[in-house]
């Protein structure tokens, strides 16, 4: 049975993951907003785009999707033509 410092210590891991999850997916969303108005740094973004694993001289298409209240993500992909992709 945990004491009570180890359940402290396991919600201050997690809430620090937590927030390092949502600064990571703030990034990510910034990235995309300067790539799609055109803001920021031509060299920082294709920097970053390297980072996120993309080509930066491969044209991409955006494209802003969500499943219905009942639907799955795979219906989404499959609508989009990403169905069997490893983009998940």
């Amino acid at each position: 049975m945990p004491t009570k410092m180890q359940s402290r210590t396991d919600r201050s891991r997690t809430t620090t993951e937590l927030e390092q999850d949502r600064e990571a997916q703030d990034r990510r969303a910034s990235f995309v907003r300067a790539v799609l108005f055109g803001t920021g740094d031509l060299a920082e973004l294709r920097a970053r785009a390297k980072a996120y694993g993309l080509d930066p001289g491969r044209p991409y298409l955006a494209i802003r999707a969500r499943p219905a209240a009942d639907g799955e993500w795979r219906e989404v992909e499959q609508a989009v033509g990403l169905a069997g992709s490893a983009y998940r």
